[in-house]
């Protein structure tokens, strides 16, 4: 749905699912479907754009790593 719909489609995903387990004719497979709780509890930001699973925030942390690093290697010898 995201490749489709793009990222404005996200904040919806787990009301699109939860709902579905809802209809008359998913009676069958809501009972194999995720628990209403686990999927409350899941974070939509970790679906890539093609449904796979990202970890944005280790991506941040390391970027923001090497960013502090460089800033202390360019600032060092500097006086405030």
């Amino acid at each position: 749905m995201i490749s489709d719909l793009g990222d404005a489609i996200r904040p919806y995903l787990k009301a699109f699912y939860n709902d579905a387990r809802d209809l008359p004719e998913m009676a069958e497979l809501s009972k194999e479907m995720t628990s209403y709780s686990d999927v409350s509890a899941f974070d939509v930001d970790t679906i890539g754009n093609d449904g796979e699973e990202v970890d944005r925030l280790s991506d941040f942390y390391a970027n923001e790593k090497d960013a502090n690093r460089a800033i202390k290697e360019l600032c060092q010898g500097w006086s405030y």
